[in-house]
């Protein structure tokens, strides 16, 4: 589009929170929800099953088999985050907020939440090397798209309609599917499942 953009990384509840006030100019690479939708103009470049795992700490000594077992303990999550629409809309889960993923490890770990949520896209890579966690037998997979967005009270939140477009165009043409392929990914499938 003729634009430069300065990238920044930064924590994802700190992104989504300059989000809603428009101190962010555009967010790669996200979920959507109801909550977001309010203040992120987005436009998907892709879909993908996602998968959501559980990890249970050392002081648990049985599996978690189905969404309902995990009523009963304390489960660890990332600030900000969105994990599933069944996680994040489900009134009576006893969930503890957290920072980021080493935090939610070390309380794991001393016993102070049971069981932690967490994703491919959320570390998942950081729970498995720890060998007193064990994952459980339940994952909650669903058909997720992939978003880029415009906060809607950005200085740039004018361009979002070419950038829909040129994201449109993209996926049309094939170019997403190849920028994935250039850096030896797997792209996102490019129609959303029926």
């Amino acid at each position: 589009m003729g634009h430069s953009v300065d990238w920044s990384t930064v924590p994802w509840a700190r992104t989504i929170n300059v989000a809603e006030v428009g101190e962010v100019d555009i967010i790669p690479r996200h979920s959507m929800n109801n909550e977001r939708e309010v203040f992120l103009n987005a436009v998907p470049y892709g879909y993908s099953i996602r998968e959501v795992f559980y990890i249970i700490g050392p002081n648990i000594n049985q599996q978690i088999n189905n969404f309902e077992e995990l009523k009963q303990y304390r489960i660890g999550a990332l600030r900000d985050s969105f994990y599933s629409d069944l996680f994040n809309n489900t009134d009576d889960l006893k969930r503890r907020y957290y920072n980021d993923t080493e935090q939610i490890i070390k309380v794991l770990e001393n016993g102070r939440i049971d069981v932690a949520v967490t994703s491919s896209s959320h570390d998942i890579d950081k729970f498995t090397v720890v060998s007193a966690f064990t994952q459980a037998n339940f994952v909650d997979r669903f058909y997720n798209g992939r978003y880029i967005s415009i906060p809607k009270k950005s200085p740039v939140a004018s361009y979002f309609p070419e950038l829909e477009s040129t994201i449109n165009q993209m996926v049309a043409s094939g170019d997403v599917s190849a920028i994935f392929e250039k850096y030896g990914q797997i792209p996102p499938e490019q129609k959303p499942a029926k």
